[in-house]
């Protein structure tokens, strides 16, 4: 009975080692990371040199409108960088304190003048003032006149004088707020016209190469509000001691409202690339200086080694290692190794890629 059993389980083992050993069914691949791709693209991607820089007048541009006497801002009807048409009111201003007073006594002088006129008038007719006495009292009363007519002129009356735009153009200069007393002589307003505003650039010399006169210009404030365009006109090959840097000055439209003094940065654009393939910055990483992408192809990443050209914004120029219509990752690629399986994630609507 025993040696019948031990024969039993002998023929057993056989069975168990060969049901042991027989292949597993093969498993599906592990989806092993979610990544959200976008398809290589061909398009044109501009050589741009990023520069910052301040608006300036034109040397000897502008239209400046002063008063010689003293005045009272009463109200300020514009502000700096506007742009105005030729006529349009920009100020009002009133006689100061001072130049009342000035204003009143030339008005009671003018009056003295010629009441003393027309009494030696009636003297002269009765023979009791000479030709000479009259003739004086007469120049007496004409300058004291024009006096009073000159202050009411360069002042204005009581109620003040106007001041409007001598040319269209831009506001590039005010004398100050409503209430301010203003000097003889100083600046109220300065009109700039459409051409006289010049954009002054710091570039680093060792981008300068390429950039040449008639050059696209793209500006922009310091947070990256568009402010319109503009080209250079001209470059100082001498390098600044002080910033280290070469002057570069662009011409940029008045009508932009740019007054002189406003911070800028620029783009300056070297050169157009023309239809070359190009991936979202996010898509590229490094290893070292080398410069790889991943791509998806039937749910396997393969990296591939690319060299890279001009970064146009947000897109960077691929020069060589991808061809157009391959689908790059560009979120979730840092987890990622040759191989790998993944799953696309479809990128929700209206979400931009940095």
């Amino acid at each position: 009975m025993r040696c019948a059993a031990t024969r039993l389980l002998v023929a057993a083992v056989p069975l168990f080692l060969t049901a042991c050993s027989r292949p597993a069914t093969e498993a599906e691949p592990q989806v092993a990371a979610t990544v959200e791709v976008t398809g290589v693209a061909r398009s044109d991607f501009r050589d741009a040199v990023l520069a910052y820089g301040l608006m300036e007048a034109a040397s000897g541009q502008g239209h400046a409108v002063s008063l010689q006497v003293e005045s009272q801002l009463a109200a300020v009807l514009v502000q700096q960088g506007e742009v105005v048409r030729q006529g349009q009111p920009l100020l009002r201003l009133q006689p100061s304190a001072v130049t009342a007073l000035e204003q009143g006594r030339a008005g009671r002088d003018a009056l003295a003048a010629q009441v003393e006129l027309q009494r030696l008038l009636r003297l002269r007719e009765q023979g009791l003032a000479t030709e000479s006495e009259l003739q004086a009292a007469r120049a007496v009363a004409e300058s004291a006149m024009a006096l009073r007519d000159s202050l009411v002129e360069r002042a204005g009356p009581g109620q003040g004088v106007l001041i409007t735009a001598p040319v269209s153009g831009v506001v590039d200069a005010l004398a100050g707020h409503p209430g301010e007393v203003v000097a003889p002589g100083v600046v109220l307003v300065r009109i700039l016209p459409p051409t006289s505003v010049v954009l002054r650039l710091g570039v680093e010399p060792d981008v300068i190469v390429g950039i040449k006169p008639g050059a696209d210009v793209e500006l922009a404030d310091l947070q990256d509000a568009p402010l319109g365009r503009g080209r250079v006109q001209s470059i100082d090959p001498r390098i600044d001691t002080a910033s280290g840097l070469v002057a570069v000055l662009v011409r940029v439209n008045a009508a932009s409202g740019m007054p002189a003094g406003t911070r800028v940065q620029a783009r300056i654009i070297r050169a157009v690339h023309a239809g070359v393939a190009g991936v979202p910055r996010s898509a590229v990483l490094f290893e070292g200086e080398q410069a790889f992408v991943f791509t998806v192809a039937e749910g396997i990443a393969r990296r591939h080694d690319v060299s890279l050209g001009v970064r146009d914004g947000r897109q960077i120029e691929i020069a060589s290692g991808l061809k157009a219509g391959e689908q790059v990752v560009v979120l979730g690629n840092d987890a990622l190794h040759d191989g790998m399986a993944v799953t696309v994630a479809q990128a929700a609507a209206g979400d931009a890629t940095p």
